[in-house]
């Protein structure tokens, strides 16, 4: 395919592909030909469902709600999650796994006329803090998922933690550690690195 000048293969979807996705020998199967294409330097993006929905999960939330074999998401750098029903023009899009920074949760508005994708009140790190001056790990954390504070789980407030960590590492945010009044680890504050004093 490379010598043809095919740069990347879209799949739609796993299941008209291949046989037996929930037994590990089809789970391999799919593992076997992304490897083996990625290795020629073409890029692998393919389309799959969730498992069915539980009174007890309604929502997918990890790889193991992902249909099929574990070989399958074990298979894929980068899982994303689209969430919606039949023909909404509005649906959420989270990472479930992500070979360096997750892209942040956000909702997305498909024209389903032009074939249009819009992504809606995603948060912006640089526009937040032109507002805000500075920002908490959990602060941000609300923002990237779209949740109160207090709901941020532990998850959650680490992705958002790498995630400005990040922004330091490349020179565009600052952070500095204060005391907290109540006493144990200081909390870090996260500003833009240019911003007026």
């Amino acid at each position: 395919m490379a010598s043809l000048g095919v740069d990347t293969v879209y799949i739609d979807s796993l299941k008209d592909a291949f046989y037996k996705l929930t037994s590990d020998e089809g789970g391999q199967a799919v593992q076997q030909v992304f490897r083996e294409t990625v290795s020629a330097g073409i890029e692998v993006v393919a389309c799959h469902h969730q498992r069915k929905k539980t009174a007890d999960n309604q929502k997918p939330q990890t790889l193991d709600d992902v249909y099929g074999s574990v070989f399958i998401t074990a298979a894929a750098a980068s899982v994303l999650l689209l969430w919606g029903e039949p023909s909404d023009p509005v649906i959420e899009l989270s990472h479930l796994r992500a070979p360096a920074e997750p892209v942040t949760t956000a909702r997305i508005r498909h024209d389903q006329l032009t074939g249009t994708v819009e992504i809606l009140d995603q948060p912006d790190f640089r526009v937040l803090l032109r507002h805000k001056k500075e920002v908490t790990v959990r602060e941000w954390a609300a923002q990237m998922f779209g949740k109160a504070q207090a709901e941020a789980s532990l998850n959650e407030i680490e992705k958002a933690r790498r995630y400005l960590d990040g922004r330091v590492a490349e020179g565009t945010a600052k952070v500095e550690k204060r005391p907290r009044a109540q006493g144990g680890k200081p909390e870090a504050f996260y500003s833009l690195e240019n911003a007026p004093r």
